[in-house]
C-alpha cells in the first residue's frame, strides 16, 4: 500500500513531466514559427528578384524585341501605363477646374 507521501511524490513527478512536456512543445512551436518566418523572408526575396528580372526584361525589350510568349504581358503593361496617364490627366483636370 502506498503511503501518503509516495502518492504526493507520484503526483509531483506527474505534474513535473507534464510541465516539461509542455515547455518542450512550446519550444517546438516557437522554433517552427521562427523557421516558417525565415521561409517567408526567403520567398519574399525570391519574389522581389523575379520582379526585378521581369522589370529588367521588360525595359530591355519593350520596343518589340521580345519573345512572343510574353506578348499578353507586354500589352497589359502598355495598356496599364496608358490608363495611368489618362487617370493622372483626369486628376490634373479636376485640380484645374
Amino acid at each position: 500500500m502506498n503511503t501518503f507521501w509516495e502518492v504526493v511524490e507520484k503526483i509531483v513527478n506527474f505534474i513535473s513531466e507534464l510541465i516539461t512536456g509542455s515547455v518542450k512543445k512550446g519550444n517546438d512551436v516557437r522554433d517552427t514559427l521562427e523557421i516558417k518566418s525565415e521561409i517567408k523572408t526567403c520567398e519574399g526575396l525570391i519574389n522581389r528578384s523575379y520582379m526585378a528580372i521581369g522589370r529588367k526584361y521588360y525595359e530591355m525589350h519593350k520596343d518589340g524585341d521580345f519573345d512572343p510568349e510574353f506578348d499578353k504581358q507586354f500589352k497589359e503593361i502598355t495598356n496599364a501605363k496608358r490608363a495611368i496617364g489618362e487617370l493622372e490627366d483626369a486628376i490634373e483636370d479636376i485640380k484645374n477646374s
